[in-house]
């Protein structure tokens, strides 16, 4: 159970989140931090904060565009990783393990904001292959059936994006929605830049097929 002491700490240590990133020491290093705040040493855990509250803050800004909503997502990461500690058995280096942390907390962010946002921005971005044929048949409904109409196509493409595999949802959320580059999505996952093109190829795919019908196309 996280202590009310050490949430209120990194709340205050996310503060400074756009100073330089701090050089991180070896894995030896974090495998006697980890050791001794499992311990009861709670009080060590802002050393984890202090070296990866840039790196975590950038990567939740990527996702949600917005410097409060980007303070919100890491506090939400730093939180995650302390009650998930134990998780942590060293076969992965610890910036891998936090990474993903924070990109999971970064998509939950979003899949709740998709839920109820009013803007139809996402939707154009995430299939600009098909924003012609969309336009032309909102144009030709009347404003609420246009309403409607946009509102159940959104439903339907956030349906299919949860449909994907989890690591193909992660790539394409980071490459589509917020423009992430190749390598960026590398570092965050800790897979290659060829994995991560294989994952966007298979997402992309998948999302034309299940929804050519809707979008009056044939997947193509």
């Amino acid at each position: 159970m996280l202590s009310s002491s050490v949430a209120v700490t990194v709340g205050k240590r996310m503060v400074g989140l756009e100073q330089e990133t701090v050089r991180q020491p070896e894995e030896s290093y974090f495998r006697d931090l980890v050791a001794a705040v499992l311990a009861g040493e709670t009080v060590r855990f802002e050393e984890i904060v202090t070296l990866f509250r840039d790196r975590i803050y950038r990567i939740a800004w990527k996702m949600a565009q917005d410097h409060e909503d980007a303070l919100d997502i890491a506090q939400e990461v730093f939180l995650r990783a302390f009650r998930a500690l134990r998780s942590w058995h060293g076969r992965a280096r610890f910036s891998t393990w936090l990474h993903r942390i924070a990109v999971n907390a970064s998509i939950d962010f979003i899949r709740r904001e998709a839920k109820h946002s009013d803007s139809t921005e996402s939707l154009d971005e995430m299939e600009p292959e098909h924003r012609s044929a969309v336009e032309a048949k909102c144009a030709r409904a009347d404003h609420p059936r246009h309403r409607a109409y946009v509102a159940e196509l959104r439903r339907e493409i956030f349906d299919a994006v949860h449909r994907l595999s989890p690591r193909q949802r992660r790539c394409f959320v980071l490459r589509h929605y917020h423009e992430c580059a190749i390598r960026d999505i590398a570092a965050a996952l800790g897979i290659t830049e060829g994995a991560v093109k294989r994952h966007l190829h298979r997402a992309v795919r998948r999302l034309r097929r299940d929804l050519a019908a809707r979008l009056g196309g044939n997947g193509g």
